[in-house]
C-alpha cells in the first residue's frame, strides 16, 4: 500500500511539473491600418519603436513591415520574450501610405495577441 501511494504521488508531482513546463504563447502586436472612413488600408508601411524610460530608443525594437490585404501588419515578439518577465513593452507606431500618416502606441502583453488601431489622413 504504501509503494502504491508513493507512485502515485511521484506520478502526480511529475505531471504537475510537465505541464508547468508547456510551450509558451506567442508575443504578437497586431496593428490595422485604417483611413479616415474606417476602411483599411493595405500596403501601408508600419514602424514600432520601443523606448527605454529615458526616452531614448534602445534599437531593441525597432521593426517595420506592410499591411496586409486586411490592413494588418503583425509582428512576432517570440525571440525577444523571456519566459517568467513581468510585461512586455509599450511601442510607439507610426503608420504611413501615399503621404497620409498616422501615429499611435501598442501595449504588447506576453504571451498574447496584443491589438491596436492606426488611422492614417
Amino acid at each position: 500500500m504504501r509503494k502504491f501511494f508513493l507512485l502515485s504521488t511521484l506520478a502526480l508531482a511529475v505531471s504537475f511539473g510537465l505541464t508547468s513546463c508547456g510551450k509558451q504563447g506567442d508575443t504578437i502586436a497586431t496593428i490595422k491600418v485604417v483611413d479616415a472612413s474606417g476602411v483599411a488600408v493595405p500596403g501601408a508601411l508600419v514602424h514600432v519603436v520601443g523606448y527605454d524610460s529615458y526616452g531614448y530608443n534602445s534599437g531593441v525594437i525597432d521593426r517595420e513591415t506592410t499591411t496586409d490585404a486586411n490592413g494588418n501588419a503583425v509582428f512576432n515578439f517570440n525571440d525577444l520574450y523571456k519566459r517568467g518577465s513581468a510585461g512586455f513593452a509599450v511601442l510607439e507606431i507610426e503608420a504611413s501610405k501615399a503621404g497620409l500618416v498616422g501615429e499611435g502606441i501598442i501595449k504588447v502583453e506576453e504571451e498574447e495577441n496584443s491589438e491596436a488601431t492606426i488611422a492614417i489622413q
